[in-house]
C-alpha cells in the first residue's frame, strides 16, 4: 500500500508539472496585443489596434511603416503557416516532416514556382514603390524573427527560424494562385 501512494503521488507530481510547462509555454508564446515595441525603420509612432475579431488595424504615417508594421504582425501571429506556406512552392515539406512528403514536394517543385519567381524577382525595378512596400513588409517579418518569441512548432522539430526572401514571398503568392485556381475546379458552386 505504501508504495502505491508513492506510485500515485509521483504520477500527480508529474501531471502537474506537465500542465504547469503547457500553461507556462501558452502564456509564454501568446502574441503581445498590448504595450509598446520598437520596430526598425519606423521613424514616426504607429499604432495598431486589435478589434475583437484579433483583426489588427494600423494606423501609420506613411504606407512604408504601415507595411513594415504588418509584417511584423504577421510574423507574430502567424509564422509557422507563413513557414509551412514558404516550404510548397520549392518542395520543401519533406525537410520538415520526413520522406512521406517526398511526392507533394515533387509535385510542387514539378509546377515551376520557384523558377518563375526567380525569373519575376529578376525583372523588378528596385526603385518601384511597389518593391520598397514588399521589401518594408519583409523587413517587419524579418524583425520578428530577430526578436521574437519561436513557436513551439519550431522547437518541437528543431527548426531555426530563418530570414523571409522576397523569393519566399513570391513563392507563397504563386502557391496561392495554384491553390484558388484548384478550388476553381474543385469547389461547388
Amino acid at each position: 500500500m505504501k508504495n502505491f501512494k508513492r506510485f500515485l503521488l509521483v504520477i500527480l507530481a508529474l501531471i502537474v508539472l506537465i500542465l504547469l510547462s503547457l500553461l507556462g509555454y501558452y502564456f509564454y508564446s501568446k502574441p503581445t496585443y498590448e504595450g509598446e515595441q520598437k520596430l526598425k525603420n519606423i521613424q514616426n509612432e504607429t499604432t495598431i489596434y486589435f478589434d475583437d475579431f484579433g483583426v489588427p488595424h494600423i494606423y501609420a504615417n506613411s504606407q512604408k511603416e504601415a507595411m513594415i508594421t504588418l509584417g511584423y504582425v504577421h510574423a507574430q501571429d502567424r509564422l509557422w503557416q507563413m513557414e509551412l506556406l514558404r516550404r510548397i512552392a520549392p518542395g520543401r515539406l519533406s525537410e520538415m516532416f520526413g520522406s512521406k512528403l517526398l511526392k507533394t514536394d515533387q509535385f510542387f517543385a514539378g509546377l515551376g514556382i520557384n523558377e518563375n519567381s526567380e525569373k519575376a524577382i529578376a525583372k523588378l525595378e528596385k526603385n518601384t514603390e511597389a518593391y520598397q512596400l514588399a521589401m518594408a513588409y519583409i523587413d517587419g517579418i524579418n524583425q520578428y524573427i530577430e526578436e521574437g518569441k519561436t513557436p513551439i512548432e519550431f522547437q518541437i522539430l528543431g527548426l531555426n527560424k530563418d530570414k523571409f526572401t522576397l523569393k519566399d514571398v513570391y513563392n507563397i503568392f504563386g502557391y496561392m494562385a495554384f491553390s484558388f485556381a484548384m478550388a476553381q475546379k474543385t469547389d461547388p458552386l
